[in-house]
C-alpha cells in the first residue's frame, strides 16, 4: 500500500513502514511559467478553497491603464475577487499591484461585469447575465446586491515577511485579502500541489468577522438612537 500526507510543508512517501521525505519542487527551477499556473488555476478555482465564478483572465478593461489583471472571480456573496498570482520573489510588489487592481475593479458596473465575461465565455451579454444570475440564484436576491464589495486573493509558492506585514496590517484595516501558498512536488514523475490558505488562519477570520459584525452592530445603535434623539420633544 502507497500512500502520500502533508506533514509540516513536508510529502513523504510510504512504502511498508519506510518514510522517505520528498521535498518540494521550485516552479523556477521547473521553467513553469506564471501563465501556466494561472491557466490551472482558472479551469480550477475550487483548489483556492471555495465556490468562485470566472468573470476573467488578463483583465485589461481600464481607460489609460495598460495593466492586466491575472484572474478576476465572483464569489457566492456576489464579491468581485481579484486573484494575483507570482511565482517567485516571495511575492514582492504583488500586494501594491492587487490593491491597485481592486481600486480599479470597484468602479466597474454589472454592464461592465457581464461584458468581461461575455469575452471571456465567448456568449452574448445576456447569456452572461444570466449565467451569473443564475449562479447566484442561490445566496442572492436581485442583481442590486451584485458588487457590495472587492476582495483579494493573493497566490504564491512563498510569501516574504514584508508582504505578509503588509497583509495583516491590511486585514486590520478590513481589507478582505488572504494568501494561499502553492507547494508543488514532483513525485514518480507527476506533479502534486500542496495549497494552504496561510493568511488569515480560520480560526482568526472567524474572530475577525465576529469583531466586525459586533462593530456594525454598536454602529447601527448609535446611528438609531442618534436619530429617534433628533426626534424627541426638548425638555427645556
Amino acid at each position: 500500500l502507497i500512500k502520500y500526507w502533508n506533514h509540516k510543508m513536508s510529502l513523504f512517501y510510504i512504502k511498508g513502514n519506510q518514510a522517505t521525505n520528498i521535498p518540494p519542487a521550485s516552479f523556477v527551477d521547473r521553467n513553469i511559467p506564471e501563465k501556466q499556473i494561472q491557466e490551472i488555476i482558472a479551469a480550477n478555482l475550487n483548489i483556492l478553497g471555495e465556490d468562485l465564478l470566472l468573470i476573467s483572465e488578463q483583465y485589461f478593461g481600464w481607460e489609460d491603464s495598460r495593466k492586466h489583471l491575472d484572474i478576476l472571480a465572483l464569489d457566492k456573496s456576489g464579491n468581485l475577487v481579484v486573484i494575483e498570482l507570482k511565482r517567485d520573489d516571495k511575492g514582492f510588489h504583488m500586494d501594491l499591484q492587487a490593491i491597485r487592481y481592486a481600486s480599479m475593479v470597484s468602479q466597474m458596473s454589472l454592464t461592465e461585469i457581464y461584458s468581461a465575461y461575455s469575452k471571456k465565455h465567448n456568449c452574448s451579454e445576456d447569456k452572461a447575465k444570466e449565467k451569473i444570475t443564475t449562479w447566484l440564484q442561490d445566496s442572492l436576491e436581485n442583481d442590486e446586491e451584485l458588487l457590495q464589495d472587492v476582495r483579494i486573493i493573493l497566490v504564491n509558492q512563498d510569501f516574504g515577511k514584508e508582504l505578509t506585514s503588509c497583509v495583516l496590517w491590511l486585514l486590520d484595516k478590513n481589507i478582505d485579502i488572504s494568501c494561499i501558498r502553492i507547494t508543488p512536488y514532483q513525485v514518480n514523475g507527476e506533479i502534486l500541489w500542496d495549497i494552504d490558505k496561510i493568511i488569515p488562519l480560520k480560526e482568526a477570520d472567524d474572530y475577525r468577522k465576529n469583531i466586525r459584525k459586533q462593530q456594525a452592530q454598536i454602529e447601527e445603535q448609535k446611528k438609531s438612537q442618534k436619530e429617534k434623539s433628533k426626534h424627541e420633544p426638548d425638555q427645556h
